[in-house]
């Protein structure tokens, strides 16, 4: 949450300050865009690295339980099936 705030307000400065150049609306929001995100990469490296693993963490907790285990079991008995078929015509 915290590195979002700070890439919303560097773009937030960043697009009054195009604007105050003269930059178009369009044009001032893709600099502002450009510009904070170059500034929250160089600078905001912990920040970003924080917000990723909690982004992570969030993604990886709604994963199904036992699904891998599944999947493995049905792809083993696929393969089985067809190495049965196999050593049956040879």
């Amino acid at each position: 949450m915290k590195y979002l705030l700070i890439r919303l307000a560097l773009f937030v400065v960043a697009l009054a300050i195009c604007l105050w150049v003269g930059t178009g609306l369009v044009l001032g929001a893709i600099f502002a865009a450009l510009i904070s995100f170059a500034l929250g990469y160089l600078f905001f490296t912990r920040q970003r690295d924080d917000a990723a693993v909690q982004l992570a963490g969030t993604f990886a907790g709604k994963a199904k339980p036992g699904r891998a285990e599944e999947d493995a079991a049905a792809e083993d008995a696929a393969l089985d099936g067809t190495q049965a078929s196999e050593n049956g015509k040879a």
